[in-house]
């Protein structure tokens, strides 16, 4: 399915400016904390810039910006649903902090979204949370804290 074109220069910003956050934002993290977010943040400055390029050469070989139709209607409706998906593990993270959070999550994501069976959704789980637990103990990290834990 076509992408309107102003569908692709949108998302190009957006990357844009959320990779120049990261970068502005490590700056007040520890050491240790600051690598990943500028290394990320530098790589993708470049890749948002060389899309964005991109994206207006596109604008002006089409002679113009485009618009929805009925099919990019229903995939919206995709995109609000992943978005709420997010916003829920993000509140999860909040409420019961970054590990139980995240286990709560990927136990959920995967056994309704994903539908899992029940055996890999708790190894795929308890990976993901053992990860999680093995980066903050060896980077000498803090996750996050909840409201709750």
């Amino acid at each position: 399915m076509p992408v309107p074109p102003f569908v692709e220069v949108a998302v190009s910003v957006l990357a844009l400016v959320f990779f120049i956050a990261a970068v502005l934002l490590s700056g007040e993290f520890s050491d240790n904390g600051r690598l990943f977010p500028l290394a990320v943040g530098a790589v993708g400055i470049l890749l948002a810039l060389i899309s964005l390029g991109r994206d207006v050469v596109r604008v002006r070989d089409h002679g113009g910006l485009g618009r929805f139709d009925d099919a990019w209607k229903n995939r919206l409706r995709i995109v609000g649903w992943s978005i709420a998906w997010i916003l829920a593990y993000i509140w999860l993270v909040f409420i019961l902090g970054m590990l139980a959070g995240s286990g709560v999550f990927a136990a959920v994501f995967l056994l309704v979204v994903a539908r899992m069976r029940v055996i890999p959704t708790v190894v795929y789980t308890v990976c993901i949370v053992g990860a999680m637990y093995l980066l903050a103990e060896f980077a000498q990290l803090v996750p996050p804290a909840g409201y709750l834990f």
